[in-house]
């Protein structure tokens, strides 16, 4: 029910020469004639009417109940608005009915010729007044929806964009693992002569024409299709020898009601990447940590070498150093016999001198004595005799 709507079903109902519908402004002190009966041209979606100006306007806002005013121009608790006066209008009723963000707008009807308002009068303006809350509301619904149904589209779009945008191969399984959607990374992967992607399985895709009994993929997808059953990703790593490359296979579920339309409700998502530049590097490094492995061994073997030559080399030491230790324990010993030798001959030889040289110069002084006493006695030849004798 649109505001033009109510005020033409007002006019009918009442017989009223006069009906409006004010709405809100938004951050205004005002209301907006929104929908009328009976207006001028031009004033219908353009007059507005202030508030806070002790009006009928504002007289209505304030009460919850309908205000009904049998003579306006007598009436004393509120003055007709500068917009209304030239209309000569002689009775209305008015309501208020909420509107947005605890706004309210305002519904009345105007006559120029005096008549009464019964309690069903009031009844059915204010069933009026709900149409239009509700009509509102509805309309405000729907705006909302339309902005959601805007931005999810709008997020939709610029997903797949991201998606397709991707080097990988993503595509949407329903339960019988057939493909419901990919995106255009699927045209580096397929065969050119394959235009659609849909209703293809994985194997059926990637090895067309594959009638190779050990082929991993059927295998593959029924394991696959079990563990996503069982609420388990799948994550695999494979050399594909019909692509002539090694694969990345991630799966996902995305929705475990396998019930009801199989065709419209997708099952689990598959992420295929090429992982061949990856594996190649592994391999490279592979062969680079083997030959310095090798190094390593060879390194350590030269190590252990050496340390067994040094430690050979360390006992021939400890071995010359305790010869050496023992030779010169002995050589100390042998000094000390010899120191002890030579302290024994030379108080063996102070003995025989002092036992054997002195007996002889007692003898040589005494032979000398005597030759002194003949030499005194004036015998030459004896004296001579007896100093051949002590020589």
């Amino acid at each position: 029910l649109a505001a033009a709507d109510a005020a033409l079903l007002i006019a009918d109902l009442f017989g009223l020469s006069h009906t409006m519908v004010l709405r809100p402004i938004p951050s205004k002190a005002a209301l907006l004639l929104q929908g009328g009966v009976g207006w001028e041209a031009g004033m219908v979606g353009h007059t507005v009417f202030d508030i806070y100006q002790n009006t009928l306007i504002d007289f209505s806002l304030a009460r919850t109940e309908p205000v009904i005013s049998e003579d306006l121009r007598t009436d004393l608790r509120f003055s007709i608005p500068q917009q209304l006066q030239a209309a000569g209008f002689v009775c209305g009723i008015s309501v208020r009915f909420p509107y947005q963000d605890q706004a309210f707008g305002i519904i009345a009807g105007f006559s120029t010729q005096p008549r009464g308002f019964t309690e069903q009068d009031v009844f059915c303006l204010r069933l009026v007044a709900s149409l239009l809350v509700a009509s509102i509301s509805s309309q405000r619904l729907d705006n909302i929806l339309d902005e959601d149904q805007e931005r999810i589209t709008q997020a939709k779009q610029e997903w797949e964009a991201t998606v397709d945008a991707l080097p990988h191969f993503i595509c949407l399984l329903d339960a019988q693992f057939r493909i419901m959607r990919a995106n255009r990374s699927a045209e580096h992967w397929v065969s050119g002569q394959i235009k659609d992607v849909r209703g293809f399985t994985l194997h059926e895709l990637l090895h067309p024409g594959c009638d190779d009994p050990e082929c991993y993929m059927p295998g593959f997808t029924a394991l696959a299709w079990i563990e996503l059953l069982g609420g388990h990703p799948v994550e695999y790593e494979v050399e594909d020898k019909v692509l002539n490359r090694y694969l990345g296979i991630h799966l996902r579920q995305t929705s475990r009601q396998l019930h009801g339309d199989r065709n419209q409700s997708s099952f689990a998502v598959v992420v295929l990447h090429d992982i061949s530049f990856v594996k190649q590097t592994e391999e490279v490094l592979k062969g680079y940590n083997e030959q310095l492995e090798k190094r390593i061994q060879a390194r350590t073997a030269e190590l252990m070498q050496t340390n067994k030559k040094l430690l050979s080399e360390i006992e021939d030491r400890q071995r010359i150093e305790q010869t050496l230790r023992h030779s010169e324990s002995e050589t100390r010993l042998m000094s000390e016999q010899l120191l002890t030798a030579q302290e024994m001959e030379r108080k063996r030889i102070a003995a025989e001198l002092h036992d054997g040289i002195g007996q002889s110069l007692s003898a040589i002084k005494f032979s000398m004595e005597n030759a002194i006493g003949l030499r005194a006695a004036g015998s030459n030849a004896q004296q001579a005799e007896r100093f051949d004798n002590i020589i």
